[in-house]
């Protein structure tokens, strides 16, 4: 008997984005805000005058990044609320919008800045994404431009040298 879902390419790329959003969600979710402290209560008598108080020390900042591990096992520093994302393929495209995640470039079909977007892909959201570049040879010229905080690539282990041009120009999450 025939499986009812028999595993083809389109599924498994399915599978893959769905894999590699969780990813995604995981290293790009922030941590919790503090939580404000009641203000301390009013008293009847006035505050002494004194000398200037000293400095005090600079308050500790919440992390802008987080360190996360690739599936080949590079730590990568990415930012915890990244306002610039560029996709390196069409399906890292759809991790990007599944999770609604502020995508700026992404390649068209066929991983070409000349080719329009996937038509399965809502081009409604894609109307702000800049169409770049990504394979079969990426144009790093193309993506260095629009300034990316991160990079979300799923082919740069199967092209020799591409994380590493990638990683040159901003953080890069190979899944």
């Amino acid at each position: 008997m025939a499986h009812p879902h028999p595993l083809t390419r389109r599924r498994f790329l399915h599978l893959l984005s769905v894999t590699g959003g969780s990813v995604l969600l995981a290293a790009c979710g922030g941590t919790p805000a503090a939580q404000p402290t009641a203000a301390p209560a009013a008293t009847s008598a006035p505050a002494p005058i004194s000398a200037p108080a000293a400095t005090a020390a600079p308050a500790t900042t919440a992390a802008t990044t987080r360190t996360v591990t690739d599936h080949a096992g590079r730590t990568v520093q990415l930012p915890v609320a990244p306002q610039c994302i560029v996709a390196g393929y069409t399906t890292d495209i759809d991790v990007m919008l599944v999770l609604d995640l502020p995508l700026v470039a992404g390649p068209g079909a066929r991983g070409l800045a000349t080719q329009p977007f996937a038509p399965y892909q809502p081009q409604e959201r894609l109307t702000n994404v800049t169409r770049i570049t990504t394979f079969p040879e990426a144009n790093f010229e193309q993506i260095a431009a629009v300034q990316p905080d991160c990079i979300i690539d799923s082919v740069g282990d199967y092209i020799e040298g591409r994380y590493a041009l990638l990683s040159q120009i901003a953080p890069t999450f190979d899944y």
